[in-house]
């Protein structure tokens, strides 16, 4: 907070208390720790601590809490809130969602069929859905920092697209030639197939390298976007052929 008067002055030091009690009482939050003040004495720092990850945060708590920090200001007092739970309630959106829709209009030109787009749409939700159930696990047995499910969502959903497009291409090019759809997915998962494992082993590794800058937050990332390349790349060669199968000559179906 920052005051006209001093931070340390007994009523704007009476008002931000009455923040902190009440901010207390939201679910999610523990006590206030001792406040900093700046060498001027005009502005102020207090750390709310949580009760759990910040992942876990309720957004209904981010929310009240910006609402409580408005209502608190005024008068020559200024309340500001920090921290990744405020934040996501003020961007109110998930990279994972705009790099769905960035993807979806990109394959839709592209492909110019709503099936062809939405296959590898349906890859990297399966691979996003399952790699935030299993981040949880892994969260039980090393530490995962708060951020490291959105860097391993937009990975995963990036690699997940590019592999199904690998065997979505191939698979369209042996129909045009003329192969029945049961010969086209043999094709596919053949040949696009091995460059999807090769591939998504290679980032695998690749990621895996950060244990050896010997920064401990960043093996918990590590772990979790090399899980999550590992899901998309399976569903790649066993999902997505399967639903190609289903699919045939339909994968061109409702063109735009």
């Amino acid at each position: 907070w920052r005051a006209e008067t001093g931070a340390r002055d007994p009523a704007v030091l009476g008002r931000v208390g009455r923040f902190l009690a009440q901010s207390e009482r939201f679910e999610g939050v523990a006590a206030a720790q001792p406040a900093r003040v700046s060498r001027d004495g005009t502005i102020a720092l207090a750390r709310l601590e949580l009760d759990r990850r910040a992942l876990e945060m309720p957004e209904e708590t981010s929310t009240r809490l910006i609402e409580l920090a408005e209502a608190a200001s005024g008068q020559g007092l200024e309340i500001e809130l920090g921290g990744p739970p405020i934040r996501n309630a003020q961007e109110g959106g998930s990279p994972e969602i705009v790099g769905l829709i960035a993807a979806a209009i990109i394959l839709l030109i592209a492909f110019g069929s709503v099936v062809a787009v939405g296959l590898p749409i349906a890859i990297a939700l399966f691979g996003l859905g399952l790699s935030v159930l299993l981040i949880g696990v892994v969260a039980a047995l090393i530490d995962v920092p708060g951020f490291a499910t959105a860097i391993s969502g937009v990975v995963g959903i990036g690699v997940g697209i590019d592999y199904a497009l690998l065997i979505l291409t191939r698979f369209r090019s042996a129909l045009a030639s003329g192969n029945d759809p049961r010969a086209a997915v043999v094709e596919a998962v053949t040949t696009a197939g091995r460059s999807v494992l090769v591939a998504g082993t290679t980032v695998v590794i690749s990621f895996l390298g950060l244990f050896l800058l010997g920064v401990s937050f960043l093996y918990g990332v590590a772990v979790s976007v090399s899980l999550a390349v590992l899901i998309v790349m399976a569903a790649a060669v066993t999902l997505l052929p399967a639903l190609l199968a289903f699919a045939g000559h339909r994968v061109d179906r409702l063109h735009v």
